[in-house]
């Protein structure tokens, strides 16, 4: 697999976007809210380089706390595929847990993406494209 995008944690997506800004990247895209999952979302690219914004639009969003606990940072790797259902069957072997089963992605055309998560790796997202 080879890497699509970091996701980064904000607490503001406005000030992110901003700062971001200044080191070069620039907006791709709108923002979006993702009711399901609480947050805000903002692509930034610089060069080649993809990086997912990620906010919390409020307490109850799962984002909060690891913002709370650690404040702003990387927050997960999201890697491409071809075929989600196999790459999960062989994550899983490898000890990743499901967290977030597939599901379509709006900031992404509607592509299919499932989060997994290894205690060694931390987060990680893959994204059907094909």
């Amino acid at each position: 697999m080879k890497i699509h995008h970091i996701g980064y944690a904000v607490r503001d997506i406005q000030k992110g976007i901003g700062l971001f800004e200044v080191l070069g990247f620039e907006k791709s895209g709108d923002t979006l809210k993702d009711l399901n999952r609480k947050v805000s979302l903002q692509l930034m690219k610089n060069n080649n380089l993809i990086v997912e914004l990620v906010a919390p639009t409020g307490k109850e969003s799962p984002l909060y706390s690891f913002i709370e606990r650690g404040g702003s940072a990387p927050y997960h790797f999201c890697f491409e595929t071809d075929d989600i259902e196999k790459e999960i069957v062989r994550l899983r072997k490898q000890k990743y847990t499901l967290i977030e089963s597939i599901k379509p992605a709006k900031l992404f055309g509607l592509s299919k993406v499932a989060f997994l998560f290894n205690p060694h790796i931390g987060l990680i997202e893959i994204i059907e494209i094909r």
